[in-house]
């Protein structure tokens, strides 16, 4: 009998700190998805970097083109022709990931709730805090589950 006084008193004390443990699980997420949001911002700003770095090289060979032309150099014209038309698929191509790579930015503000990137940065948690954190909140579910499942056994009440 004082086994069980014990369980229960146990998991009062668990139910008094559910709130604060809630508190803790939102900052979590909230954490998480800021997470998330960083990992797209940086996902994004390199396919954007990509993609300046070609549109650079192809306004360098249309201008390298245009001097070929105006020196008569047809050999030299072509060969910088054929980069920029190589260049252009590269651009397609890389346009494409930046559009996808933003996209996924905007998502994963919407799923996190965040204004724009500031305000989840200004959600993130170094990664010792977030670990700590993270095993705080599991070893509490994990607690609560656990005295949950012993009360209810004890009380001879079936799970569903």
């Amino acid at each position: 009998m004082a086994e069980e006084d014990a369980l229960f008193a146990h998991l009062e004390e668990l139910m008094e700190a559910l709130p604060e443990m809630q508190r803790k699980g939102d900052a979590l997420a909230k954490a998480r998805a800021a997470a998330e949001v960083a990992k797209r911002a940086h996902y994004l700003e390199g396919q954007q970097n990509e993609l300046d770095g070609i549109l650079s090289a192809m306004e360098e060979h249309s201008q390298a083109r245009d001097a070929a032309i105006a020196a008569g150099d047809a050999e030299a014209e072509e060969a910088h022709r054929a980069q920029i038309l190589l260049l252009g698929n590269e651009r397609g191509i890389r346009k494409g990931a930046a559009d996808a790579a933003q996209r996924e930015l905007d998502q994963a503000l919407s799923a996190g709730e965040f204004a724009d990137i500031e305000a989840a940065h200004a959600a993130q948690l170094p990664e010792d805090e977030l670990a700590t954190l993270a095993a705080e909140v599991e070893a509490f579910q994990a607690d609560y589950a656990e005295t949950l499942a012993a009360c209810q056994a004890a009380e001879g009440v079936e799970e569903a």
